[in-house]
């Protein structure tokens, strides 16, 4: 008899942490749809002052963090409470 485990480990890496960054940024509230070029103006000024603010409170740490909540917010392929998780056979 043979048996074979494999087990991986996820940490993340780059993609998570501009995923995590662009979900920060993404953290505002601004119109929809700006109505005309001055409130599209306005929209984008907003936009760039939060984001600054943002970014000058952000740690390397909290960046990391932020990462790792969003990985574990996307669900296993086999994770229980996803629709899709592979079934075991009957």
């Amino acid at each position: 008899m043979c048996a074979h485990l494999s087990f991986t480990v996820r940490e993340a890496g780059g993609a998570h942490l501009a995923a995590g960054l662009a979900a920060l940024l993404a953290e505002t509230d601004l119109p929809a749809r700006p109505l005309g070029e001055e409130e599209l103006l306005a929209a984008a000024e907003r936009l760039l002052a939060e984001s600054r603010a943002a970014l000058a409170t952000l740690t390397a740490e909290d960046l990391v963090q932020r990462a790792r909540t969003g990985m574990r917010a996307v669900a296993s392929p086999l994770d229980s409470r996803n629709p899709r998780a592979e079934r075991p056979l009957p």
